[in-house]
């Protein structure tokens, strides 16, 4: 397939697009009425639709069972930790006890050179 710099094929690209059901599960910001192209890397990113359910859940769940709700079956909070370590393992070609996810590019950054300079 050779690149066209045309509306048409961009609007191609969007129709044979495998990954193009995905956008369904966001909430895209609008301005005016209308969809935004969102291209910011470095933040939240979109939200997906599923948060607010979630968020209620583990609200109430915090609720009812207080600290014990770092051991309920359902989504154990005591592990939160390691659990997108085990994706990000696969993607950088380690071992997931080799791997944990964490704060911000900025405070990792901030973290490893303060390590240095003590």
């Amino acid at each position: 397939m050779e690149f066209e710099a045309d509306a048409g094929f961009a609007e191609h690209l969007d129709a044979i697009d495998t990954l193009s059901e995905f956008r369904d599960r966001f909430i895209v910001p609008s301005v005016d009425g209308e969809s935004v192209v969102y291209l910011v890397g470095n933040s939240l990113g979109l939200q997906p639709r599923t948060a607010p359910q979630i968020l209620n859940e583990e609200m109430k769940l915090w609720a009812e069972k207080g600290v014990a709700g770092h051991f309920d079956q359902r989504r154990p909070w005591v592990d939160y930790h390691t659990q997108p370590g085990v994706s990000m393992a696969r993607l950088v070609g380690a071992q997931p006890a080799e791997v944990v996810v964490m704060n911000t590019l900025t405070i990792n950054l901030h973290l490893l050179m303060i390590s240095f300079y003590q």
